[in-house]
């Protein structure tokens, strides 16, 4: 009686933790968000009437390229892999990327419906700018988690 009841036990704090774990990581993923539309707002230099027509255009292709991401997570260990799976997991990545290219290709002729072009290209720059900046972030953090760690 006393083993199942530590087990239940710690199967619930099993539970627990993995959905606050997905909790924290959606948060992380809504921070990053904010931080990512703060960032483009303040560099894009938009009028009222860029803003009202762009962001919703924005938001959609957001949501356009976040279900691909979720549609294309593969969760299988490479060490489970046989040559067939390789070979499947390979032709699923390269129907991704050409499903990606077609939701940027469209989404960029209807940016250019309420943007200028010049204001599309900077878009872009500032996209990949602020992904670079991330990600320069996260590697600061795990040095620097790493150095403490270590001493």
């Amino acid at each position: 009686m006393r083993t199942i009841i530590i087990c239940i036990l710690m199967l619930s704090q099993m539970l627990m933790y993995s959905q606050q774990s997905e909790e924290n990581r959606a948060n992380k993923t809504e921070r990053i968000q904010a931080q990512k539309i703060a960032y483009i707002s303040t560099r894009l230099d938009l009028s009222v009437e860029e803003a009202q027509q762009f962001w919703p255009v924005y938001n959609e292709y957001n949501n356009a390229l976040r279900a691909l991401k979720k549609e294309k997570s593969s969760k299988k260990d490479m060490s489970e892999f046989t040559e067939s799976d390789a070979d499947l997991y390979l032709e699923q990545m390269i129907s991704t990327k050409e499903k990606e290219l077609d939701i940027q290709k469209e989404y960029l002729s209807k940016f250019k419906e309420v943007l200028p072009s010049k204001k599309v290209v900077q878009l872009i720059r500032l996209e990949k700018r602020f992904k670079t900046e991330i990600i320069q972030n996260i590697e600061k953090r795990l040095k620097h988690k790493r150095n403490k760690t270590n001493k």
